[in-house]
């Protein structure tokens, strides 16, 4: 969920429903403040969960990052697909970014804006190789050229 001061609203995609077999979700929903409305969307992103949103101000949208969908079911083992995605949400549409150096499907993602420096902070835990363990810090600036920095990991 991500707070949109734009139009006012807080916006939730997707989600998981998780009892017996698991289901997806694609979905868009603004909260107003008294009600929740789902939106109508043309071409939606793939339905997931785990993912991070988060208020862009420069860009004067809601950005997507990541998550997990799924994929198949056997017995009690869920299978994912993890996207590694940036998608903005303009109060009316998504639409999917291409930006450079993003991060590579993880899980545990969160993002936050961070004012001093004009950026989309983005935080991923382990990736899904496990070939770099530990959290690792993205930048996401605003503006025209979406592009995404890798940072030094916080100090454990």
């Amino acid at each position: 969920m991500a707070y949109d001061p734009v139009r006012g609203e807080i916006v939730l995609f997707g989600g998981m429903l998780g009892d017996g077999t698991p289901t997806w979700f694609s979905d868009t929903w603004a909260w107003d403040g008294s009600a929740w409305h789902q939106k109508t969307v043309a071409n939606p992103p793939a339905a997931r969960f785990l993912h991070a949103l988060a208020w862009d101000p420069v860009l004067s949208t809601v950005v997507m990052i990541g998550g997990a969908g799924g994929k198949t079911v056997t017995g009690q083992t869920w299978y994912y697909d993890f996207h590694r995605e940036v998608w903005t949400w303009d109060g009316a549409a998504w639409t999917e970014q291409f930006p450079e150096g993003q991060p590579g499907p993880a899980y545990f993602i969160g993002a936050a804006w961070d004012d001093t420096r004009q950026a989309l902070t983005v935080h991923v835990g382990d990736d899904l190789t496990c070939a770099s363990r530990g959290p690792k810090t993205f930048v996401l600036r605003g503006a025209a050229a979406v592009n995404l920095a890798r940072t030094v990991p916080p100090k454990q």
